[in-house]
C-alpha cells in the first residue's frame, strides 16, 4: 500500500503544470505562468498560441500570446513586438471597455515603459563606453603631458645650463678684454 502511494504521489509530482484558465484573474495568473517558463517550454506555449490566435479578434489567447513575447528575450517570440499582438485589443472600440481591452492597455503600457527602460539601458551602455573611451583619451593626454613636462624640464635645465655657460664665456671675455686693455695701456 505504502509503494502505492509513494509511486501515486511520484506521477503526481512529474506532471507538468497546465496554464490557468481564460477568466480576468486567470489571465493575470498565465502572466506569472509565462514568466516562470522555461525558454524551451515557453517557445512551444507560443507556438500553439499563436496557432490559436484569430487575426482581428481581441480573445484570452491574444493577451496570452502577448504575455508570452514580452516574456521572450529570444526565439520566434523574441523577434514578435507585444504591441503587434496587442493591436486588435486596443484598434476595437467595443474591446476596449471588456477586461481584456483594458488588461491590453495595461500589457500595452507595461511593454511602452519596458521599451523605454530598454533605450535607456542602451543609452546607458553607450555612456558607460563613451566615458570609458574618455577616460582612456584623459589617460593617454596625462602621460602625453608628463612626457612633455619632463622634456620642457630637460630644455629648461639644458637652457639653465647654457645660460651658466654662456655667463662664465662672457666673464671670460670680459676678463680677456681687460687684459688687453691693460696691455695696451702698457704699450
Amino acid at each position: 500500500m505504502a509503494t502505492v502511494m509513494v509511486t501515486l504521489l511520484t506521477a503526481c509530482a512529474t506532471l507538468g503544470r497546465a496554464p490557468p484558465g481564460d477568466g480576468p484573474g486567470d489571465l493575470l495568473a498565465f502572466y506569472h505562468y509565462a514568466a516562470t517558463l522555461e525558454p524551451e517550454s515557453r517557445r512551444a506555449t507560443y507556438l500553439r498560441f499563436r496557432n490559436w490566435v484569430r487575426e482581428d479578434r481581441c480573445e484570452p489567447d491574444r493577451i496570452r500570446l502577448a504575455m508570452l513575447v514580452m516574456q521572450a528575450e529570444s526565439g520566434p517570440a523574441g523577434e514578435m513586438k507585444g504591441g503587434q499582438v496587442l493591436k486588435p485589443c486596443l484598434n476595437n472600440g467595443d474591446e476596449a471597455h471588456t477586461y481584456l481591452g483594458h488588461l491590453a492597455l495595461l500589457l500595452d503600457r507595461q511593454i511602452r515603459l519596458q521599451n523605454r527602460v530598454d533605450r535607456l539601458v542602451s543609452k546607458w551602455g553607450q555612456l558607460v563606453e563613451r566615458r570609458e573611451e574618455l577616460e582612456a583619451e584623459r589617460d593617454e593626454l596625462t602621460r602625453d603631458l608628463i612626457r612633455a613636462t619632463r622634456r620642457y624640464r630637460t630644455v629648461e635645465d639644458e637652457r639653465d645650463k647654457l645660460r651658466k655657460r654662456v655667463d662664465s664665456l662672457e666673464k671670460q671675455l670680459d676678463a680677456l678684454k681687460n687684459i688687453e686693455r691693460s696691455i695696451r695701456q702698457r704699450n
